[in-house]
């Protein structure tokens, strides 16, 4: 796979869902409209797309080695147990790993900490609905 192709589908998935201004108003707490979130991002299908391509964004430059870009594309995530990442563990778990790592890699250890405390006490309270290879042995 070329990485200027995925570079450019991500970012492409991520500026028609308008997924960023749709989380500064969530952020805010002002409500989602047509003109937040444009034709497009008021389809629960386009929110949710733009979101997960903001993960694998993040996966994405963590693995390119590029960290404060990997910590851009995700500045308005909200890392809770009751955000959008929460409809699917395997990603909450994934972005929390990836962000934790990439906060690691410049030196912004308590940043770490927290986030990995965070999935770690949430590994914890579900570990009988996790799958399997989520679990540590």
């Amino acid at each position: 796979w070329k990485v200027t192709a995925v570079l450019n589908i991500l970012i492409q998935l991520i500026e028609k869902s308008n997924i960023n201004e749709q989380l500064k108003a969530i952020e805010a707490g002002t409500a989602i409209t047509e003109e937040v979130a444009g034709e497009f991002g008021m389809k629960p299908i386009y929110t949710m797309t733009g979101f997960f391509s903001l993960v694998g964004l993040l996966r994405l430059y963590c693995l390119l080695g590029d960290y404060h870009m990997a910590l851009s594309c995700i500045e308005h995530v909200q890392f809770k147990d009751k955000d959008m990442m929460a409809l699917v563990p395997a990603c909450q778990i994934t972005a929390n790993y990836y962000a934790g790592f990439a906060y690691f890699m410049i030196r912004k250890y308590a940043n770490t900490i927290q986030l990995y405390q965070h999935i770690l006490g949430y590994m914890q309270r579900t570990k009988t609905v996790l799958p399997e290879p989520f679990l540590p042995s």
